[in-house]
């Protein structure tokens, strides 16, 4: 951890969350890492908290890794990118993923919509996408009449209408 953010601080360029504006230093001792931020700033420790970890045995030989691209990243979740395009990416299942046996979905597409809502609300009314977060006007009878038992949609509080076929 300590190796990710002295890489921030000295390639500035990486640092695009602005982490070393609010924090003078970080060490570790054992499994304890301390920042040191410059003044109080409570809010702040999530955005620390966010930022991604490298691989210190990848990037230290990196000679410049504002401009390196990983082809081969280390992926620890349930999915690892199997192709990308900028009209679709697929994830497909990591089978060195800790609870791999778990994981149902061999892959997961996930196409561009389109840039026009009327075609996104068809798209999803015609079960073309398993989720989205396309305005649709009467959700039940619009999208979850049609499949009852797998089109769904909730409320989460503050934020968007999610919908998922299950």
């Amino acid at each position: 951890m300590v190796f990710t953010f002295n890489l921030l601080k000295k390639y500035a360029a990486l640092d695009a969350n602005g982490v070393w504006s609010q924090i003078s230093a970080v060490s570790a001792s054992g499994n304890d890492v301390t920042f040191t931020f410059k003044a109080p700033n409570v809010p702040f420790a999530a955005t620390i908290a966010q930022t991604p970890i490298v691989p210190e045995h990848v990037w230290s030989s990196i000679s410049n890794p504002v401009t390196f691209t990983n082809t081969h990243p280390v992926g620890t979740g349930p999915y690892t990118l199997k192709t990308f395009a900028p009209t679709q990416y697929t994830l497909t299942k990591n089978a060195l993923y800790w609870d791999a046996s778990k994981i149902a979905p061999t892959s997961v597409v996930f196409p561009a919509q389109a840039t026009s809502q009327s075609t996104n609300q068809l798209e999803v009314s015609e079960g073309q996408f398993d989720w989205s977060y396309t305005y649709l006007p009467d959700v039940k009878a619009t999208y979850v009449d049609r499949d009852p038992s797998t089109n769904q949609y909730w409320f989460p509080p503050g934020g968007t209408i999610g919908r998922s076929s299950t």
